[in-house]
Order: structure tokens, then C-alpha cells, then sequence
């Protein structure tokens, strides 16, 4: 990694029981016997045999239509796991470049040594990612960088009415356990798009200059 860039300037009965007489009834009639062979006449035709060759081709087609189904099983889950995106594509990278640990406006703290993600707008996170550089790629030397897996180019990440350690050039601004400490500052307004001290609001007494983007910190120091 490389340190902090140069700071120029100045968040259920059991049922009845039924009886009943046995009536006996007639023996029901038969019905016709089947026919017998008719006398001086031809033998009977012996029954055929079934067609072996015809029932193969039954369990063929119908192994076939199980296999078939099993197929199209196997596709539509396929397609219903795969949530529209393409087959082998890492969706999350697309966005973020693969293996990528922290996204572009992600505001840090605890930098360099424990770089997490926190809220932009509570004091607590001093850092904010400008560019997650492509795998290879380095961030300019002379912006504030850290590298996890990939480069990520950060700025300061300072609110007003909060206080940090004053950012002297070749280290690492952090948000101040007390307000009014030697070495630290309160920030009273920011300047955005320009390097102009002139522009500063309230009683400040310091400014530093920051770039990508360009902006203005006018702050109290306490020495």
C-alpha cells in the first residue's frame, strides 16, 4: 500500500347389532358356454404368439420418453438456479471487479492496519474509495492508497462538527477519541470543486486542500 497522500494548504356406543333370516335364493343362470369345435370341421387355430419384437419397441419408446423428461427436468432447474444470469458469470464481480473487498463510496475506518466499511456521515469513518483499480493496476503515487487483493484509491472523508487527527502529510488521518486534544482538528465548513482557502466559512484558523475530487477542509486546530 502506499501512505496518505500530501494534504496541502493550510456514519367415538358401540352400534345396535342387526339380525336378519337367510332367505335361500335360486342358483343364478349360466351364462352361454363358450363355443366348441364344430364336427367334421377345421382344427382350431392355435393362439399366436405375441410379437416379441413389437413390445421392445414399446419399452424402447418408452425408456425413451422417461429419459426425455428427466432431461427437462434437469434444464428447468437449471434455469430456475441460474436467476436469469448468464452460466459460469459472477454477478457480484460485474459490478464490483472480481475479488473486490470494497466498492467505490464505500466510507473506511481503522485504515491502513483494518480497513472496514462504515457510515459516511457519522465521524467514524475518515476514508472514502475513489476507483477500485483493475487487477494489475496501482493508484497514481500520489494519491492515499490501500492495497487488499486489488488497489483502492481513497480521499478524506471528513464532516463538519467532527474532529480527526490533523492531517499532517505521511500519515493517516483517524477520528479523535476527544475534541480539542494537541494534534487534532474540528472541521467547520468544506469547500467542494475548489482549492480556495478564500471560501471558507465560520471561525476556522486552518485549511487543507484534497484532490480526486477536488475540495476544501477549513478546520480549528488545536495545538
Amino acid at each position: 500500500m502506499t501512505g496518505p497522500g500530501p494534504y496541502g494548504g493550510q456514519n367415538p356406543n358401540q352400534p345396535g347389532q342387526a339380525y336378519s333370516q337367510a332367505i335361500p335364493l335360486p342358483n343364478p343362470p349360466r351364462g352361454p358356454a363358450a363355443p366348441g369345435p364344430v364336427p367334421g370341421g377345421p382344427p382350431p387355430t392355435p393362439p399366436q404368439k405375441p410379437n416379441s419384437s413389437r413390445n421392445v419397441i414399446l419399452a424402447l419408446v418408452a425408456v425413451a420418453s422417461v429419459v426425455a423428461l428427466v432431461a427437462a427436468i434437469v434444464v428447468a432447474a437449471l434455469l430456475s438456479d441460474s436467476n436469469g444470469a448468464e452460466p459460469g458469470k459472477d454477478t457480484a464481480s460485474a459490478t464490483t471487479g472480481a475479488g473486490a473487498v470494497f466498492r467505490i463510496n464505500d466510507c473506511l475506518y481503522d485504515v491502513p492496519e483494518a480497513p472496514k466499511v462504515g457510515n459516511c456521515d457519522d465521524g467514524g469513518s475518515p476514508y472514502k474509495v475513489t476507483q477500485v483499480m483493475p487487477a494489475g493496476e496501482k493508484c497514481r503515487a500520489e494519491q492515499t492508497s490501500i492495497a487488499r487483493g486489488l488497489w483502492y484509491c481513497l480521499t478524506p472523508n471528513l464532516n463538519v462538527n467532527y474532529c480527526y487527527t490533523a492531517p499532517v502529510p505521511g500519515t493517516w488521518i483517524k477520528a479523535a477519541g476527544q475534541c480539542g486534544a494537541p494534534g487534532t482538528i474540528t472541521v467547520v465548513s468544506v469547500v467542494g470543486g475548489l482549492k480556495d482557502s478564500g471560501r471558507c466559512s465560520g471561525e476556522w484558523d486552518r485549511s487543507y486542500f484534497f484532490d480526486d475530487p477536488v475540495y476544501t477542509i477549513c478546520a480549528k486546530s488545536y495545538t
